[in-house]
C-alpha cells in the first residue's frame, strides 16, 4: 500500500463511517449520536412517539454504537489515549441506566496498541459489527478488514489492492459479510465506493464479491433482518444525503428508495429503514412513500434494537424527555391527485372549485435542550492555524480567568469527526497562563498526521483546552479551527 493510500487509511480511521446490521425482533429502541456543540458525539437513545435520553458524557465519547443481536449491550470506537489509538468498546444497558455513563463505565473489547522500535504504535479499530452469537465482532483496522473473537484473538479477513475496506456489517444468517471497498476518505467521506460481500471464514486472499454498480459510490451498507436486502447510502454527507437505495444480496434490484438520507438502519421487523439527515432522524417503509420524523436537529449513525418475540420493552429511565411527535413529511415524488375541480358534483356552486385539497398537519418535535453556558476562561486568537516544516502549530490563548491568579491546564488538538464530533489526538500540550496575558503556545504535531495534511492542504480540527479554577472546578473550552500546512 503505497504512502497516500496509507495517508488516507489512518484518516478514515479517525472519522470512520459506520455500518449496522438489523437483527431480527421487534422494534426496540433506536440508538444514535449528537454531533457537535454541546453534545460533541454523546450517545443518546430514543424510543419512537415515547420520548428519548442522553447515555454518555465524557471527553471522546463513543463513536457509532451498534447494538448486540439481543439489544443488550452497544459496541462502539473506543478512544484509548493519543499513544494507544482507538480501539473497540462496549457499554451494557440492561435494564438502561438511570444515569449518565462515563468512560470508567466501558469494557475494552479488543486494541491498545503495542510498542514498537520507535515507540508506541497506535492501534486503528473502528467501524465495529457483531456476529449473529455476539461473541466476535467485524471491524476496520489499518484500512482492511479484521476479526476479533471475545478471548481476544484476532484475523485478517481481507487485503485491498488500493484504497481501504470499511463499514462491514455481519447478515443476521452468518453467512456473508457486507462492505464498502473505497478509493480514499476525503473532507466529504468516503469516495469512491462500492458495496462487496465476503464469507466471515474466508482468507485474506479471497476476492470479495461486488454487489452495486460501479462508479455509483456506495457506502454504510445495513442488512435487512431475513438477510435479503441490503440498504445503503449514495453519495456523501453534504447537506441531506443523495440517497437510500437497497439491492438484493445477489447484486439485483438495485433501487432508489428516498433521494435524501444517509446511514441507513433497518428496523428489526423488516417494515422500516431509518436513516439521518441534517434536519433530523427518519424512517421510511421500506417499499417508499411518506418519510416520518422521529427527532429532530443533527443526528447520526441510529441504529435499531432488535427485542426477542416475547420481551417487555425496557421502561424509559425517570430523566428522559417528554415524549417525541413524529413529524410527518410530505413524499418527495408524490402521486397527483385529481384536482378539486374535476370531482365537483352536478349542480354544485362555482366556490367548490377553488376549495384547496386538505393538506395533513405536521407537528414538530422537540428540540434537545442545550447544555448551559459557561464562561469561557480561555479564549482563542484565530480560527485559522498553519503547520510549519518542522511540524509546529502555534496557537494564541487569552487567559480571561475572573477568580485565580492564572490558567493552568492542558490543550489538546483533535480532528473533526465528520457528522461525529472529535477524533483522537494530533498535538497535546500543558497551559499556564496569567490572568489578562495573552500567550503563543508551540505545539508539536504527530508525523503521520503531517503526512496527511501535506497531501489535503487543509484539515478541520478542534482546540480543546482544560483548566481548573481557584475553585477546584475544571472548566472545558472547544474552539473548531481550520489546520493548513
Amino acid at each position: 500500500m503505497g504512502a497516500a493510500a496509507l495517508a488516507g487509511v489512518l484518516l478514515a480511521a479517525l472519522a470512520p463511517e459506520v455500518a449496522m446490521g438489523a437483527f431480527p425482533g421487534r422494534n426496540g429502541n433506536i440508538v444514535y449520536t449528537v454531533p457537535g456543540d454541546p453534545y460533541y458525539g454523546q450517545v443518546f437513545i430514543v424510543q419512537p412517539g415515547a420520548g428519548r435520553f442522553q447515555v454518555t458524557n465524557y471527553d471522546y465519547p463513543p463513536v457509532a454504537p451498534v447494538w448486540n443481536a439481543v439489544g443488550s449491550m452497544l459496541a462502539f470506537d473506543h478512544f484509548l489515549g493519543s499513544s494507544r489509538g482507538i480501539g473497540i468498546g462496549t457499554l451494557t444497558l440492561d435494564p438502561l441506566p438511570d444515569r449518565l455513563l462515563g468512560y470508567n463505565d466501558v469494557r475494552l473489547y479488543v486494541g491498545g496498541g503495542s510498542t514498537g522500535p520507535s515507540g508506541p504504535i497506535s492501534d486503528q479499530w473502528s467501524d465495529p459489527a457483531w456476529s449473529p452469537a455476539g461473541n466476535r465482532i467485524v471491524a476496520q483496522r489499518y484500512g482492511a478488514l479484521w476479526t476479533a473473537d471475545e478471548d481476544g484473538s484476532t484475523r485478517q479477513l481481507t487485503d485491498p489492492p488500493a484504497g481501504l475496506d470499511a463499514e462491514p456489517v455481519w447478515s443476521p444468517d452468518g453467512s456473508l459479510i457486507a462492505f464498502s471497498r473505497c478509493e480514499d476518505f476525503t473532507d466529504a467521506g468516503y469516495v469512491g465506493c462500492r458495496l462487496q460481500v465476503i464469507s466471515p471464514t474466508a482468507s485474506r486472499l479471497t476476492a470479495p464479491r461486488p454487489l452495486s454498480s460501479a462508479g455509483l459510490n456506495a457506502h454504510s451498507p445495513d442488512w435487512s433482518p431475513d438477510s435479503q436486502t441490503i440498504a445503503f447510502e449514495v453519495g456523501t454527507q453534504r447537506g441531506e444525503g443523495q440517497g437510500i437505495y437497497t439491492i438484493r444480496r445477489d447484486g439485483t434490484g438495485q433501487r432508489r428508495l428516498y433521494p435524501s438520507g444517509y446511514t441507513p438502519a433497518f428496523s428489526p421487523d423488516g417494515t422500516r429503514i431509518a436513516y439521518s439527515k441534517g434536519s433530523g432522524l427518519y424512517s421510511v417503509d421500506r417499499n417508499g412513500g411518506d418519510e416520518d420524523q422521529i427527532v429532530d436537529g443533527p443526528n447520526a449513525d441510529p441504529d435499531w434494537q432488535a427485542l426477542a418475540p416475547d420481551a417487555v420493552q425496557p421502561p424509559l429511565p425517570a430523566r428522559a424527555t417528554a415524549p417525541v411527535t413524529p413529524k410527518a413529511l410530505p413524499n418527495a415524488n408524490p402521486t397527483p391527485t385529481t384536482s378539486a375541480a374535476s370531482t365537483i358534483p352536478p349542480g354544485a356552486p362555482p366556490a367548490a372549485a377553488s376549495t384547496p385539497p386538505t393538506t395533513r398537519p405536521t407537528a414538530t418535535a422537540p428540540s434537545i435542550p442545550r447544555a448551559p453556558t459557561v464562561r469561557r476562561v480561555l479564549r482563542l486568537s484565530t480560527r485559522s492555524i498553519r503547520v510549519d516544516r518542522r511540524g509546529r502549530l502555534r496557537v494564541r490563548l487569552t487567559c480571561a480567568a475572573a477568580n485565580s491568579g492564572a490558567c493552568i491546564g492542558s490543550i489538546t488538538v483533535t480532528t473533526v469527526r465528520r457528522t461525529r464530533g472529535i477524533g483522537p489526538d494530533i498535538a497535546v500540550g500543558s497551559v499556564r497562563i496569567r490572568r489578562g496575558r495573552t500567550v503563543t503556545l508551540s505545539l508539536r504535531v504527530d508525523r503521520g498526521d503531517r503526512r496527511t495534511l501535506r497531501r489535503r492542504g487543509s484539515i478541520d480540527a478542534y482546540v480543546t483546552t482544560s483548566i481548573e479554577d481557584a475553585e477546584g472546578t475544571r472548566r472545558r473550552t472547544r474552539d473548531r479551527v481550520r489546520l493548513s500546512g
